[in-house]
């Protein structure tokens, strides 16, 4: 009986059903499923991209932005003027709430790598708040991860050190111009002058990942649900957690946790949107503490959009 449109196919004895072309699946409310499979090669590293073949592109100085009372200068030459005192000064001396930095791309991006100088940046109390542009104004970017962020890592005490900072792209983020260079901006804006000391870069803007040996994706749809397998199981001092990547679009999931000492780990939902050819990784914010995961395999759930 072959059933909506479709004509069964006999191979080597079992029969399968071969839909017509121009069958519109949607309308019968099928989801196609794809399995995807994802190397977790090497052991669990704390705060890094999973992967040997790892680069760190380094922005154009026009990509990096400072801000002091509508005055701009790129980062690298901050110095110059607008009461900074150094190069690669993040704000100026003192601090006055709407002063920001700004660091930009020609696509969207989802991470960044702060590199930061021996002088980095303190704080009497929560200073900061993102942000990025949708077209009509500036509006608040919610950080999942901010490994700069020495205190509690949701970004408003950032550049204590270096790391990465981590969000997912926005879908209602534009290209605007913030002194005469057109990019995909984000801003950290002071929001409350609490800044003791000012952060400097390590005479460089800021790094974009990429994962050349990253995970591509088959078809377009949403990444549900996973297994995560490993050869070494983690030594039971605390859970892993990590997020799941979207290297080529910067779309990130929230943070999962990996259950401590279990070799295998299901993860309910990581609601990730993927389309064709997409690169994906796995970034670790918390690892065991002790012997860690190794070797692994992320068995992802797409559902074919």
């Amino acid at each position: 009986m072959p059933g909506l449109n479709g004509m069964p196919e006999q191979i080597a004895g079992e029969q399968y059903f071969v839909p017509a072309q121009n069958i519109d699946l949607t309308a019968h409310k099928i989801r196609l499923i794809e399995n995807i499979i994802m190397g977790l090669f090497g052991t669990v590293a704390e705060f890094l991209f999973p992967h040997n073949e790892i680069t760190l592109t380094e922005q154009a100085a026009a990509l990096a932005k400072v801000e002091d009372g509508g005055v701009f200068l790129n980062l690298s030459v901050s110095g110059g003027g607008g009461g900074y005192t150094a190069n690669y000064q993040l704000f100026p001396d003192v601090d006055v709430v709407n002063d920001a930095v700004y660091f930009g791309a020609v696509v969207p991006f989802g991470a960044l790598y702060m590199d930061m100088s021996a002088t980095v940046q303190t704080y009497a109390a929560d200073a900061i708040t993102w942000e990025y542009y949708n077209g009509l104004g500036w509006k608040t970017l919610t950080i999942i991860y901010d490994h700069t962020d020495a205190d509690d890592k949701d970004g408003d005490r950032p550049f204590q050190q270096d790391g990465y900072i981590i969000f997912s792209a926005p879908t209602d983020w534009v290209k605007t111009t913030v002194d005469s260079q057109s990019a995909y901006w984000i801003r950290a804006r002071v929001s409350a002058a609490q800044i003791t000391i000012i952060g400097l870069t390590d005479s460089l803007e800021h790094k974009l990942p990429s994962a050349p040996a990253a995970t591509e994706v088959p078809s377009d749809g949403k990444i549900g649900r996973a297994r995560i397998t490993f050869v070494t199981k983690s030594g039971a001092t605390a859970d892993t957690k990590a997020i799941l990547f979207n290297l080529t679009s910067g779309a990130a999931s929230a943070i999962k946790t990996l259950t401590k000492a279990k070799q295998e780990n299901e993860v309910a939902d990581f609601a990730l949107v993927v389309s064709k050819d997409d690169a994906l990784a796995m970034f670790y914010t918390q690892e065991d503490g002790t012997t860690e995961y190794a070797n692994g395999i992320a068995e992802l759930r797409l559902v074919r959009s």
